[in-house]
């Protein structure tokens, strides 16, 4: 039953994550500043602010390191989503679940690790904003806290463009709504009198709504451009 309880949870954050529309975007300032003050406040020479997808683990924004994407079961990152809290790993090398991953054991000589996780206001852990150095070492309390600090912006930076989504879809229903409605209304009054049963609502001419409809967005894209301006 735990196991179930499991694989249905891990859907549920996979859903999670792609409604977000986050993989696979181009970098940006805000999570790029966000993993450099991460690496600045944990004095460390790498670090990542990545995503942990189905099966690999995409990275969003990095510092001292040329890496865009790893298969998830040599993600350390995916060990950091199943809590929500910081995860340090003095020395990868003397661990037994990762001794072997290639990050630590080839070249890239990966030795220090901690992650806070990025967690939505729904609870599902997202991904992780770590730093990595290829020296063991251990971080103080105060550096954790700035950890999960940075890791909170962050979910909150990612939760931005999904709430401007929704209100816009919301938005356009709404309009929608209100433009079949004045198409109706307008289609009904240019009808003679007679012409119409009292308890019969007319059909709305598919073209009368859709030039109503191109309006309706000409108006509105004119007005959000004014905005910009």
């Amino acid at each position: 039953m735990s196991s179930l309880k499991s694989t249905n949870e891990e859907h549920a954050r996979v859903r999670a994550l792609r409604r977000y529309e986050i993989l696979d975007t181009t970098s940006e300032r805000a999570f790029y500043d966000l993993t450099r003050l991460a690496a600045q406040l944990c004095s460390t020479p790498i670090a990542l602010l990545s995503l942990v997808d189905k099966d690999r683990q995409w990275v969003k924004s990095k510092v001292g390191i040329e890496v865009s994407e790893t298969p998830r079961d040599v993600s350390v990152c995916a060990h950091t989503i199943l809590g929500h809290d910081v995860l340090v790993v003095p020395d990868l090398s003397a661990d037994p679940r990762f001794a072997s991953n290639p990050f630590v054991a080839g070249p890239a000589g990966m030795r220090f690790y901690a992650g806070a996780p990025i967690v939505t206001k729904e609870g599902y852990a997202l991904g992780s904003l770590c730093v990595i150095d290829q020296t063991p070492r251990n971080l103080s309390d105060e550096q954790k806290a700035y950890l999960l600090s940075l890791a909170r912006q962050a979910a909150a930076l990612q939760a931005h463009p999904l709430a401007d989504a929704e209100r816009a879809r919301e938005d356009d229903r709404e309009a929608r709504g209100e433009i079949a409605e004045h198409a109706l209304h307008r289609e009904r009054d240019a009808r003679p009198r007679d012409a119409q049963p009292r308890d019969e609502r007319p059909p709305v001419d598919p073209k009368v709504l859709q030039r109503h409809e191109d309006e309706h967005r000409e108006h509105r894209e004119a007005h959000q451009a004014h905005q910009h301006e």
